[in-house]
């Protein structure tokens, strides 16, 4: 295909040009190395190298070859009859995604600095460059083509470079530092205070304090971000990525940290510090201020925006996803007994722009209170301050004084990709609290006729999860260990999952309007399930770490446990269950996004169910080696809390054990009647007898307790008890389970 005079490759077999090789007439051009929305192919957004015939002739690159390693020259050698003619550009994507047009290199570039060398049949260097740090979306160009100094350009794949304006380095500052992190290296990070690019190609980190300097400068052809930050590792390794210093942090007395200009003598920046906290870190608030203070613990902020966590106020709820009659919106709350005035502090969806909308004043929370800005409002003029729905995003407080001025305390909430209509919520679990979708919007208004109606709403207490259909509900990550010439070894083999569809009707793990996206486990281990496979209604299906095609391996595996003949067996994952713990996460695709819409055709991925086990407490821990699995107590409790797993033996492709549950108080009143207490699960039907022999005779049914979606106390009362009848025998028994 050409466009103009550029030309990507969709085969190999046609020559479009009569060519003749002239040594040294092909040059590279533009590189991008870090490629997030500037151009795709297929549904992917690749890195990628440009070539530039300047010459009057047309050449045969066949032959000829790239690479990323100048000591690897043949890394990817062009197909024969890979012609560029006279004044083309030829896009070459950096990936192993042979299936998308062009040509693949089958290598990726390192935005943190790496070569590029182009070779000639006899594998002749006929060009190169080496980069150091390279930013999001802008790429490295010559300018003017073909015959320029290699600078920082505006991506223009097939077009003429265009250098990209810089900002000048005195505005440089050290930011933050983290001296004293175990089991981490040390770090520094850098701050740039304009809002265009700089080059920091050439300039010198150190800690000495005296010239002339013998410290290693940073790459040449390396930059910092617009408003941006770099985090420099201080480990003093012989190490050449670009992001490493030759030199390590003092902890225990301090020291000054200076930042030079190229020429070695002019001082750009200098920081003195004192002793420092272990994995405490150290920093300018706001960023690149004068004012310098410790931050909290957990609360290191490398390569973002410095600040101290807000406590006051909470992201309760947020909706990212909106066709009509929603609109994006986000609800904050006041879990304090005391009102919180957020007038002139600022909301923004990026925590390195933080002040993107002035919150009005006289705005206040109520006690233990709910405030849900709109769209409408943070957005006014449709400029794009919208907030993430088909990638991760954040959601941003940050407070402010009755000028404006930031005080350096933010509030930072992550969320990934979202349903349409679907928000996310916070969810308190046993070990704290999640932000997970909801199984109802909570703003106020639910089903709302019209957006006017919608944006009614002033916020309410936040709706169970969202689960399923289809759940993690079975865990083997740590089968017996296997014996193997006289030692203990990992059983890998015998793992599994198990999914578990708790629709009533059949679910495809794919999109039924796109075959070819596919449901996928990721995290501790990644699987893309096949194309067409749907699951009937509450069924199970396996997923293992072997080969299914295996077919010895697989009877004996459905042997061991037991698994019905109808029960899918899917694989390999690759990857581990890790026996420590790990994080096992499902996907499914959404709609693959607009060519109207940023990044188009990138598929979204929705989190579906999330399970980040434990081989100990409070997770249960028989199932770490003693061939017990863990297992869900139920389909309608949320997966992601140690108190609704139980180990169990293991029921591959089975119901799950229900444990029955532990009568907790059981006491005869004043009055006389007789009070039963037990806990009961979600998702779990109960019925509570009684007889009058322990182990014989027929029980009296007291009374049958519905299934509900959560985990509660309850307490049963007899008013004919003990007290009244002695002699009585209670019994709480599970009868179905949903």
């Amino acid at each position: 295909m050409k466009t103009g005079m550029f030309k990507i490759l969709m085969g190999v077999g046609t020559v479009l040009i009569m060519a003749t090789n002239v040594p040294g007439q092909v040059v590279l051009n533009e590189i991008l190395a870090d490629n997030y929305s500037i151009i795709s192919n297929g549904d992917a957004y690749p890195d990628y190298i440009e070539l530039y015939n300047p010459s009057t002739q047309a050449v045969d690159l066949g032959g000829w070859s790239l690479t990323d390693n100048l000591a690897q020259p043949r890394k990817y050698v062009f197909p024969t009859n890979t012609v560029l003619g006279p004044g083309e550009y030829l896009l070459v994507w950096c990936d192993t995604l042979t299936s998308a047009p062009g040509l693949h290199t089958g290598f990726a570039l390192n935005n943190q600095g790496e070569a590029a060398g182009l070779y000639d049949t006899g594998s002749v260097l006929r060009d190169s460059v080496v980069f150091g740090l390279q930013l999001t979306d802008w790429s490295l160009g010559r300018v003017p083509n073909a015959t320029g100094a290699w600078t920082l350009t505006v991506p223009t794949p097939g077009l003429a470079n265009q250098a990209q304006p810089l900002g000048d380095v005195t505005a440089l500052r050290f930011n933050e530092w983290m001296a004293n992190a175990t089991p981490n290296p040390d770090w520094l990070e850098v701050y740039n205070r304009t809002n265009l690019p700089v080059a920091v190609g050439g300039l010198l980190i150190t800690d000495q304090t005296s010239l002339p300097l013998t410290n290693r400068p940073i790459p040449a052809l390396s930059f910092i971000g617009p408003n941006g930050f770099i985090q420099f590792i201080a480990d003093d390794l012989a190490k050449t990525s670009a992001n490493h210093l030759d030199f390590k942090l003092s902890s225990s007395n301090g020291e000054t940290l200076t930042l030079y200009a190229a020429n070695g003598v002019t001082v750009l920046d200098t920081v003195t510090f004192g002793p420092q906290t272990l994995n405490v870190s150290q920093g300018r608030l706001p960023d690149g201020g004068t004012n310098i203070i410790f931050f909290r613990v957990n609360e290191a902020t490398p390569e973002q925006s410095n600040f101290l966590t807000l406590t006051n106020v909470v992201v309760n709820e947020i909706l990212t996803h909106t066709d009509s009659p929603f609109e994006d919106a986000v609800e904050f709350f006041n879990p304090t007994a005391t009102a919180v005035d957020l007038g002139n502090w600022w909301l923004s969806n990026n925590r390195n722009d933080p002040m993107r909308y002035r919150i009005p004043a006289g705005t206040v929370i109520p006690a233990r209170g709910f405030k849900v800005f709109y769209q409408y409002q943070f957005d006014p003029g449709g400029l794009g301050f919208t907030f993430n729905s088909y990638e991760a995003g954040e959601v941003v407080l940050a407070s402010g004084n009755a000028s404006g001025v930031l005080t350096g305390e933010q509030l930072v909430q992550t969320f990934g990709p979202a349903q349409n209509g679907i928000s996310f919520g916070r969810f308190e679990t046993s070990r704290g609290v999640d932000f997970v979708a909801g199984a109802a919007l909570t703003l106020g208004v639910t089903n709302p006729a019209s957006l006017a109606q919608f944006r009614t709403g002033v916020g309410a207490t936040n709706a169970y999860p969202l689960l399923g259909p289809v759940i993690i509900n079975e865990i083997m990550y740590h089968p017996p260990d296997q014996l193997v010439d006289g030692v203990l070894q990992d059983n890998t083999a015998d793992e599994y999952l198990e999914l578990f569809n708790a629709a009533y009707v059949p679910t495809p793990l794919y999109d039924p309007l796109h075959l070819t996206n596919q449901w996928r486990l990721r995290n501790g281990v990644s699987f893309d399930f096949p194309s067409n496979v749907t699951m009937s209604a509450r069924s199970y299906l396996l997923v293992v770490s072997f080969s299914p095609t295996n077919t010895a391996q697989a009877d004996a595996f459905r042997a061991k446990y037991h698994v019905p003949t109808n029960v899918m067996v899917m694989g390999p994952y690759s990857g581990k269950l890790d026996n420590r713990g790990e994080q096992i996460e499902l996907y499914k695709p959404d709609a693959p996004q607009l060519p109207d819409r940023p990044r188009p055709g990138l598929v979204p991925y929705i989190l579906v169910d999330r399970v980040a086990y434990e081989d100990r407490a409070p997770w249960p821990d028989s199932p770490d080696g003693t061939g017990d699995s863990l297992q869900r107590r139920s389909a309608l409790v949320y997966g992601n809390d140690p108190v609704h797993w139980l180990g169990a033996p293991p029921t591959a492709g089975r119901p799950n054990v229900v444990e029955p549950p532990l009568i907790k108080s059981a006491v005869r009143t004043p009055a006389g009647d007789f009070r039963i207490g037990f806990t009961a699960l979600a998702g779990v039907a109960y019925a509570v007898a009684w007889q009058t022999i322990l182990n014989g005779g027929s029980p009296t049914t007291l009374t049958n307790i519905p299934a509900t979606t959560d985990l509660r106390t309850l307490e049963v009362i007899d008013p004919d008890g003990p007290g009244i009848n002695p002699g009585r025998f209670y019994r709480v028994s599970i009868p179905s389970q949903l």
